[in-house]
C-alpha cells in the first residue's frame, strides 16, 4: 500500500509537470509562430496521465466524458512523429500531410458514440472491455505502420544530410513509441499493475523531456537550421542568369501581380521561372535579402498602401483580402512590421489623393 501511495503521488506530480510542459510549449509556439508538434505531444501526455490517475484511484473514470480524446490520443502520435521528421528536414507542408490527421474525424465521433451508447465499454481496472481492447490492438498496428514508415524516411534523409544528434532523435521516437504501445497493452488487459507501470513511464518520460528541453530549448530547431544550412550550401546558381531571373520575377509581381493569390507558394513561382525552389530561395536571399514570404508580403503591403490612400471609403479588411492576405491579423502584423503603424494610422496621417 505504501508503494502504491508513493506511485500515485508520483503520477499526480506528473500531471502538474505535463501542465508545465504544455505551458512551456505554448510559449515556445508563440515565440516561433508555427505549428508546435511537441505541444500536441504534451497535451497527449497530460490527458493520458489524468485518465491513468483516475483509473488507479477509483478503478474507473469518474464520468464517461473523461474518455473523450482517449482513442484520438492513441492515433495521433504516429502522425505527429511523421510531421516532426518532415519539419526537421525542411520538408513539412501542411497541404501535403493534413490527411494524416484525418483519423480524428473518425476517432472523436467514435468516442462520443461509446460515451453515450456504450459506456460499459469504457476501460476500467481489472475488467477488460471488448470494444476498448479491439481499439487498442488496432492502435498498436496503426502506430507500428507509422513508426516503420517514419524510420525509413528518417534514414533516407540521413543519407542526404549530416545530423549530429540523429541517434538521440531516434531514441526519442523509440521512447515515445514504447509508451504508446505499452499504454495500448494496459488498456487491452486492464490490469492495475500495467496501469501503474504505464503511469510511471509517462511521468518519467515527461520529467526527462522537461529537463532536456529546459537545458536545450532549441534542440530540434537547431537540427532544422543545420539541415537548412546544408541545403543552402548545395544550391548552385552557376547555371542561373540572375539578371534574367530578377527581371522575370519582378514582371510576375508588378505586371501579373502573383502576390494577390493567397495560395501562392515558393514552388509556384520557381516553376514559372524554370528554376528549383532552393535556387529561388537563394536568389531572394542574395538579391533582396528576404525570404519568400517577406518578399511576397512586401508587394502586398506596397499595393495596400496605395489602395488605402486612393480609396479612403474602402474597408481595411477588403483591401487586405484584395492584395492577397488570408486574414486581418496577418495583414495588420505585416503592415505594422513594414510601416511601424497600423493601416488606420497610415490612412489618418496621409491625406487621401481623391
Amino acid at each position: 500500500m505504501f508503494v502504491e501511495n508513493i506511485l500515485q503521488s508520483y503520477i499526480d506530480s506528473g500531471i502538474f509537470i505535463s501542465i508545465f510542459f504544455v505551458i512551456k510549449e505554448i510559449l515556445h509556439l508563440y515565440e516561433k509562430k508555427r505549428v508546435g508538434f511537441h505541444l500536441l505531444f504534451a497535451l497527449c501526455v497530460f490527458l493520458s496521465l489524468i485518465r491513468i490517475s483516475f483509473l488507479l484511484k477509483f478503478s474507473s473514470l469518474p464520468e464517461p466524458w473523461f474518455f473523450l480524446f482517449s482513442i484520438t490520443t492513441l492515433f495521433l502520435i504516429g502522425p505527429i512523429q511523421h510531421s516532426q521528421t518532415l519539419r526537421l528536414f525542411g520538408k513539412f507542408n501542411f497541404r501535403e500531410v493534413y490527411f494524416h490527421y484525418a483519423f480524428i474525424l473518425i476517432s472523436i465521433p467514435l468516442e462520443i458514440i461509446m460515451i453515450i451508447y456504450f459506456p460499459d465499454q469504457i476501460p476500467t481496472v481489472n475488467s477488460p472491455k471488448l470494444l476498448s481492447s479491439l481499439v487498442s490492438v488496432l492502435a498498436i498496428f496503426y502506430y507500428f505502420a507509422y513508426y516503420y514508415y517514419n524510420q525509413r524516411m528518417f534514414n533516407d534523409f540521413l543519407k542526404q544530410y549530416r545530423v549530429d544528434h540523429a541517434n538521440l532523435v531516434k531514441s526519442y521516437n523509440r521512447m515515445v513509441g514504447f509508451f504508446i504501445v505499452f499504454g495500448c497493452v494496459s488498456v487491452f488487459f486492464s490490469n492495475k499493475i500495467l496501469y501503474q507501470i504505464d503511469g510511471f513511464l509517462f511521468c518519467t518520460g515527461g520529467f526527462v523531456a522537461i529537463l532536456y528541453l529546459t537545458k536545450f530549448p532549441d534542440f530540434f530547431d537547431t537540427i532544422s537550421e543545420e539541415v537548412a544550412k546544408q541545403k543552402y550550401e548545395r544550391t548552385s546558381l552557376n547555371d542561373v542568369d540572375l539578371g534574367k531571373v530578377k527581371k522575370e520575377l519582378e514582371h510576375l509581381m508588378v505586371e501579373k501581380k502573383y502576390y494577390q493569390d493567397d495560395e501562392i507558394y515558393l514552388d509556384d513561382i520557381a516553376n514559372e521561372l524554370m528554376i528549383n525552389k532552393n535556387q529561388l530561395s537563394r536568389v531572394l536571399n542574395e538579391i533582396y535579402n528576404k525570404n519568400f514570404y517577406q518578399f511576397i508580403n512586401s508587394y502586398r503591403i506596397a499595393e495596400a498602401k496605395e489602395l488605402i490612400l486612393n480609396y479612403p471609403k474602402r474597408t481595411i479588411l477588403d483591401i487586405a483580402y484584395e492584395v492577397g492576405f488570408k486574414s486581418k491579423s496577418a495583414f495588420y502584423k505585416n503592415f505594422f512590421e513594414q510601416t511601424n503603424q497600423t493601416p488606420q494610422e497610415f490612412r489618418k496621417k496621409n491625406k487621401p489623393r481623391i
